[in-house]
């Protein structure tokens, strides 16, 4: 979650700075900068190669190289990569490059030297392979390349990656510890699970479009827990359907539970729903309960309403904030950022014993098709 410190100044970013810094690198930049925001991820891997930067390094100057670029320069520079797709050979090696990262599509892994096993894909959605279990390719669809991955913080927007057969992860959230990751589940009703910040790092929009649908497609939301970076996006969504969280986090919100003051969250709660209320058709869930394909499991202790939503059929779990991905492990949230960290460790405890094969994370990448063994080697140790 977003620290409970930072809420009101990250707000008042989120709401003007973003526009003010896509303003000037619009009327500021030059053709010099754009040609080396073109060039820089081919040196940034030309390094790599040599052994010149670790793992670690390559995957933070990508990620800063990412923030650098205006939408309509990345359009244009797509367009440019596109054509030197066309004319260029394939490498010959994918020799030292990360692990998962053909030498034209940069990625994050999920597990500590193995690749990430969703599936990137790029294009419109007929164009969209079909997800499955440890399913992943190592070339871009559609002949772009991958480009477009490669050094804008504007992805184009038919881009989603696949965790397994109507698992879409939507990549919403800022790099960490700023925003959460959103997800959509097609079981031939679509819901949209958690909702990023009010302004992401994407469009949620585009985002549900790379997945091949549109906000009136949406049946339902579910919301795993009230934390502004899970419920922000909700705000300039638009979608008429019920939003399902947690009971005690709905009396959290419309203010029939009081969080404790003196606890740095509970403060953080008493700020934060009176500027991002929840409205509209909001259904709070008890442990047990059945939305569509989905059961609720009550997993509190990050926050009093924290809920698990499971599907069994599709063997995914929905965590929200109960752990959090890092390296390929799973680790609890900080003691500063839950409520109470005995009950957490329960609820760990309790979801670890449940079957599911795709672990899919707030925080972090998601796991598959070995994210219950995650989860249960961690409620060992806990």
């Amino acid at each position: 979650m977003v620290g409970f410190a930072g809420v009101v100044p990250l707000v008042a970013v989120l709401s003007e700075g973003g526009e003010a810094v896509s303003k000037t690198s619009r009327d500021g930049g030059d053709e010099s900068t754009e040609a080396s925001c073109t060039e820089a991820p081919e040196t940034l891997r030309e390094r790599y190669a040599r052994g010149k930067l670790t793992h670690e390094e390559f995957e933070r100057k990508l990620e800063a190289l990412m923030e650098t670029e205006s939408p309509e320069r990345a359009e244009r520079r797509v367009e440019r990569e596109r054509e030197g797709a066309r004319r260029r050979p394939p490498p010959r090696s994918t020799a030292r490059m990360p692990p998962g990262l053909s030498p034209r599509i940069p990625s994050t892994t999920a597990t500590s030297g193995s690749p990430e096993p969703w599936t990137i894909t790029s294009g419109s959605a007929s164009h969209m392979p079909a997800g499955r279990p440890g399913a992943r390719i190592n070339s871009a669809p559609s002949g772009d390349g991958g480009a477009g991955l490669m050094c804008s913080g504007v992805v184009p927007a038919a881009v989603t990656r696949v965790v397994a057969d109507g698992i879409h992860l939507l990549e919403v959230g800022w790099p960490e510890p700023i925003g959460a990751n959103a997800y959509l589940i097609d079981d031939g009703e679509v819901t949209l699970v958690d909702a990023g910040l009010p302004v992401g790092r994407r469009s949620l929009a585009a985002e549900l479009s790379a997945a091949g649908h549109g906000v009136g497609d949406l049946d339902r939301v579910l919301v795993t827990h009230y934390d502004l970076d899970h419920v922000g996006g909700l705000r300039g969504l638009d979608a008429d359907v019920p939003v399902h969280v947690g009971a005690a986090d709905a009396r959290l919100v419309d203010g029939t539970w009081a969080p404790p003051p003196a606890h740095p969250k509970g403060a953080f709660h008493r700020l934060l729903r009176r500027l991002f209320p929840l409205s509209g058709d909001v259904r709070p869930v008890t442990d047990g309960d059945r939305v569509g394909g989905f059961r609720a499991v009550h997993a509190p202790g990050h926050n009093p309403g924290h809920t698990v939503f499971l599907h069994d059929d599709l063997g995914a779990a929905l965590l929200g904030d109960l752990v959090r991905e890092r390296d390929g492990r799973f680790r609890p949230p900080p003691w500063v950022d839950s409520y109470d960290l005995d009950r957490l460790a329960e609820s760990v405890d309790r979801v670890a014993g449940e079957s599911f094969e795709h672990a899919c994370v707030g925080h972090g990448r998601p796991v598959s098709p070995d994210g219950g063994d995650r989860l249960r080697r961690l409620a060992a140790e806990l």
